[in-house]
């Protein structure tokens, strides 16, 4: 027994021994060890080393120079900077993942966390949205976009979007609408007859055309320059970035802008997705499509000019209309308006207008 105890005494002492021997190294590495392990955990606590937990894969069709997009890498700046690296977004742009006739199946089926397209482009799922593009709607851009961006009002028109898994974030300015024409001049009603028009479809918007003998046809974004440098269509209904986002200024030879339209390029997330984030961060990717909304209605702003003497420079003429011939469209369309505005949209509109200042 004493033996055993003494060998046991023997092994212990010969331990601390050693283990004092080696104090002064084995006390600094254990203290450097300590500090490297805090280090980590302040950079897994900051976010300056980790990954993001939070990913949103985004896909549109418009091109890499477009407001749109260039608003979009403005978000995922703010994400990244609001959420200290933890939320991002990673953006698929020019039809890369889906273009315009499989992106919204994309989004409902959850196969695409973010989208954002032509509101008309979702009638399909929701009828009434072609209301969005009802001639004369709003008195101005500001107040269009205010009205999309209402949580309120998102909460009382987008009721079946949400329905089949959409949810509505915000809306961005559609760009400049002018119609343009290759070997026309399109600068009245009586114009227009006999001709193609290229636009985003809905019986309202239809209507609209066959009513100054014009008709309607259904073409991908993707497709439009050759649909118009073929003849398929005669003339378009286009925002400025979006003729010179694929060069078609080479081949227009005259643009009217009768400013019938104010229309919003919606944001999108899948309903599912938007549910699965913290929401602190809802609310963060909320403020984030706001702030961008208004970021890209700045560069539209600062772009305007530089847009039309782009397409100018293409061999195109380019008229703003005049009061009177603003009239005359609206002697047409105004009426078809207010048939096919249903009461949810007119009222909405409505009350929206009444409260709403500059």
């Amino acid at each position: 027994m004493k033996k055993s105890i003494s060998i046991i005494l023997t092994a212990t002492m010969a331990l601390l021994l050693c283990a004092c021997g080696n104090g002064s190294a084995s006390g600094t590495a254990a203290v450097e060890d300590q500090s490297a392990l805090e280090d980590a955990s302040a950079d897994i606590d900051s976010g300056a080393n980790a990954e993001p937990t939070y990913v949103i894969e985004y896909s549109h069709v418009q091109s890499e120079s477009t407001p749109t997009h260039r608003a979009m890498l403005f978000l995922k700046d703010y994400l990244e900077e609001k959420t200290n690296g933890d939320m991002t977004i990673e953006i698929y742009p020019a039809g890369q993942l889906y273009n315009d006739s499989t992106e919204i199946d994309a989004i409902t089926a959850g196969n695409i966390d973010m989208i954002s397209t032509n509101t008309p482009k979702l009638t399909s799922l929701d009828p009434s949205m072609e209301f969005s593009v009802a001639p004369y709607l709003f008195d101005s851009t500001e107040q269009m976009l205010a009205f999309y961006n209402d949580p309120e009002m998102q909460a009382r028109i987008f009721t079946k979007l949400n329905d089949v898994g959409i949810t509505v974030l915000g809306g961005f300015y559609n760009g400049y609408h002018y119609y343009f024409a290759t070997d026309k001049v399109i600068d009245s009603p009586e114009s227009w007859k006999g001709l193609n028009v290229r636009d985003s479809g809905g019986t309202m918007v239809e209507e609209m055309y066959s009513v100054l003998g014009a008709s309607m046809v259904t073409v991908s974004y993707s497709e439009l320059y050759t649909a118009m440098n073929t003849g398929m269509v005669d003339f378009c209904n286009c925002s400025l970035d979006g003729v010179t986002g694929i060069a078609m200024q080479d081949i227009l030879d005259y643009a009217i802008n009768i400013d019938q339209q104010q229309t919003p390029y919606l944001i999108q997330i899948n309903t599912e997705y938007f549910n699965s984030l913290p929401a602190e961060y809802q609310q963060i990717l909320r403020d984030g499509v706001l702030e961008a909304s208004a970021y890209e209605f700045e560069i539209c702003q600062s772009e305007r000019e530089s847009e039309i003497e782009k397409i100018k420079a293409g061999g195109c003429e380019v008229v703003e209309a005049s009061a009177e011939q603003i009239d005359e469209f609206k002697k047409f369309w105004e009426p078809i308006r207010d048939k096919y505005l249903n009461d949810t949209w007119k009222t909405a509109v409505e009350e929206f207008k009444a409260s709403y200042s500059e």
